[in-house]
Order: C-alpha cells, then sequence, then structure tokens
C-alpha cells in the first residue's frame, strides 16, 4: 500500500481538486491521509460532504502547529509500507503512482521523484530538470528532487520525518537526510506532478524571507556535509532566492559543475553579451 499525506490549511477549495486528483490514480492499493492544520474555513464540512468520504483518513490539528507537524503526524500513523506527500494546491497527474513505483521498485533508490508541471496564467510549462540518478553530492548542491517523493514509510520514521524548526526548505532537507541514510535517489523524466502557479494564495516558498532563514538554518544544520564547493552553490542559491543577480567576477568566483545551470541566469541577468559569457567560462575551465 502506498499512502499520501495531504497537509492543509484555509484552502478547502483547492483541497478538493489534490483530494481528487489522488483518488482518481489508477494504483488501486493506496491510503490518503488529510491532515486539517486547524482550519477556520469550511475544510472540515467539504470533507465530510465529500462523496469518496469514506477512503479519506482525516486528521485534525487542535491548533496551527505548520505543514511539518501535519505531514509527521500522517508518516506517524500511516498505514502503507511507501509513502509519498502531496500540497494541497497541487495535483496528481494521472498514473503518478504506478509510475513512482514502477521505478521504486528496482530496489537500489532511496526514493523517487518526478518532473514537474507548472500551470500558468501563460499556459503549462514541463520543467525537466536532473533526470536520472542523484546521488548524495549532488544534492549538497542544490534541491534537484524536488517537493515530493516516494519511498519507504519505515526510512522516512528513521530519519525523523520532517523539521519543524525550519521555516523553508524542509523538503531539500529531508530529502539530503533521506540520501544520506539510504543513497541515491532516482528523477524521472516524465512529469507527474502539478503544481498551479496561477492562484494568489501565499506558498511558502513564496515569501522571500522566509525562505532565506531556511537556508541560513539549512547550511547551518548540514555544516559538516558541505564542503566548499557546495557552499558556493548555496551562495548561487542564495542570490537567486534573494533576488539578486551574479556579476562576472563572483559567477568565476562560485561556478562550478554542480551548479552552473543554475548560475548562468544570474549571470545572463547581468552580463550583456553572449561573447563575454563564453570567455567567461573558457577562462574558468582553462584554468583548471
Amino acid at each position: 500500500m502506498i499512502s499520501v499525506y495531504l497537509p492543509t490549511h484555509n484552502r478547502a477549495a483547492l483541497l478538493m481538486r489534490a483530494i481528487d486528483s489522488v483518488l482518481a490514480q489508477d494504483y488501486p492499493h493506496l491510503e490518503l491521509i488529510v491532515v486539517d492544520d486547524a482550519s477556520t474555513d469550511d475544510t472540515a464540512a467539504r470533507i465530510a460532504a465529500h462523496p469518496a468520504r469514506a477512503r479519506l483518513r482525516y486528521l485534525r490539528q487542535p491548533e496551527p502547529s505548520g505543514a511539518c507537524a501535519a505531514r509527521n503526524r500522517a508518516i506517524a500513523v500511516a498505514r502503507g509500507a511507501l509513502i509519498t506527500g502531496l500540497d494541497d494546491d497541487d495535483a496528481f497527474l494521472p498514473g503518478r503512482l504506478s509510475g513512482l513505483l514502477a521505478r521504486f521498485a528496482e530496489g537500489q533508490w532511496s526514493c523517487v521523484s518526478s518532473s514537474v508541471r507548472e500551470h500558468t496564467p501563460r499556459g503549462d510549462i514541463t520543467r525537466r530538470v536532473d533526470v536520472g540518478r542523484i546521488d548524495l553530492e549532488a544534492m549538497l548542491h542544490y534541491n534537484r528532487l524536488g517537493n515530493q517523493v516516494l519511498t519507504r514509510t519505515a526510512w522516512l520514521r528513521e530519519i525523523g520525518g520532517f523539521d519543524p524548526a525550519l521555516p523553508a526548505l524542509q523538503d531539500y532537507d529531508t530529502w539530503v537526510r533521506l540520501v544520506t541514510a539510504r543513497g541515491a535517489a532516482y528523477r524521472l523524466r516524465e512529469a507527474s506532478y502539478l503544481q498551479f502557479k496561477d492562484h494568489e494564495l501565499t506558498r511558502i516558498s513564496g515569501d522571500r524571507t522566509r525562505v532565506l532563514e531556511g537556508l541560513g538554518r539549512f547550511v547551518a544544520k548540514h555544516r559538516d556535509q558541505l564542503a566548499p564547493r557546495h557552499l558556493d552553490s548555496l551562495e548561487i542559491l542564495r542570490r537567486r532566492l534573494a533576488g539578486e543577480t551574479l556579476p562576472p567576477g563572483d559567477f568565476l568566483r562560485l561556478v562550478n559543475r554542480g551548479n552552473l545551470k543554475g548560475a548562468l541566469p544570474l549571470l545572463i541577468n547581468t552580463t550583456p553579451t553572449l561573447a563575454a559569457l563564453k570567455r567567461l567560462l573558457a577562462l574558468r575551465y582553462r584554468a583548471r
């Protein structure tokens, strides 16, 4: 059985879409655990009236405790040997669970994720990046797995689940600990997770102050694992999250093979010509 945890807070309308996308999966052996983080809207009433209410496990937090606490509560009570998650403003695409399971069943991965389709006001965009095998070295540069993975429930419990002390980047922190404990992961080329970018309800990932604070705490927490090349990559990530550019001199100092894709957009926003970019890259790798 695959357990799916779905934390929610005051997003009743969006939650129904997320629930329906899970219940529509072609993989039959699943349980959906909705953890209501003390919502004050009509979430409870909508759950009670859902046509498939009998297929839902609905848990309500006595007071708002945050998404990590809600996820951890679901992880603690999950009955499935395998587990994955869904945010309440996102959705599963058809065949997601069976696709993740097929790759995980190979038996060599700590977890499996997929590419992501983004639904935007300008149309859908599929993000196919970092597909294939992802080891700890790769993960320490930046989060290459995304926000949801399929893994063993016991393994997620072993590492302590999600860290409520982090104000953001909790998924990144959790996957780093999972890959550290259980080995390399895999990201599928196929996009089976749908993120909606066309609504105005706040995502934690959109709160710049919280994300930057989360990154600082992530670095402090994993400092013993982070080599200088990883710290350079995380500095590039910090600048991107802060909305900063990357001047050519800083690009030469910080760029490495683990972060080149993330560094280039920041440099392009600063450097006026492609010729200048080519010269910088040539100098960087000629010096190695």
